[in-house]
């Protein structure tokens, strides 16, 4: 009798467990899924952010680095550098 006491105890324990488990989630998943697009937001506002710095960074370096050969016919872009070998 104990045996059937403790199947019965522990099958009634087990399903109100699990229900109550699955509530829960059920209630916490939209805050969990709302905070993680609150979180890849921000990550994109800061990844934008900091490549705008670098390329406003970039431009001020290119911009110091070519306005001394701006007057001599120095063109903008990439150039190719030639080794020169003995």
């Amino acid at each position: 009798m104990e045996e059937l006491i403790g199947i019965i105890g522990f099958s009634l324990g087990a399903s109100l467990g699990a229900s109550a488990t699955r509530g829960l989630g059920e209630g916490v998943r939209p805050l969990v899924r709302n905070a993680l697009k609150l979180g890849i937001r921000a990550w994109d506002v800061t990844a934008s952010a900091g490549a705008a710095i670098r390329n406003e960074a970039a431009a001020a370096t290119d911009g110091e680095a070519t306005s001394g050969t701006r007057g001599r016919g120095g063109r903008r872009g990439p150039q190719k550098i030639a080794i020169a070998r003995s």
